[in-house]
């Protein structure tokens, strides 16, 4: 077990790191480049989303498809609110 827990809080600590430096990375960034990171996103979001349907599975298939649509979207809420969050508390646009 301790090599589990080892292995997690290793796993924990980098992932802390790397979300902080994604974090000031993203802080830095011009309003412009916001945006065009904003819009990289939503392209690869809907790289994930356009696929061949595939029609064997019938019903169980549409409830796949509409729960990655969800997902994608939520996704996307939180891509768009990480990115231009720091930006629009600074400016007075949320509180």
């Amino acid at each position: 077990m301790s090599v589990i827990d080892d292995t997690l809080a290793t796993a924990e600590e980098e992932l802390v790191f790397v979300l902080a430096e994604v974090d000031k990375f993203v802080a830095g960034l011009t309003p412009a480049h916001r945006i065009f990171a904003l819009c990289a996103f939503c392209l690869v979001l809907l790289c994930f989303m356009i696929r061949k349907p595939d029609e064997s599975k019938g019903r169980d298939n549409k409830f796949a498809q509409f729960s990655m649509a969800l997902f994608l979207v939520l996704i996307f809420g939180a891509g768009a609110g990480a990115i231009f969050g720091p930006f629009l508390a600074t400016t007075g646009w949320i509180t």
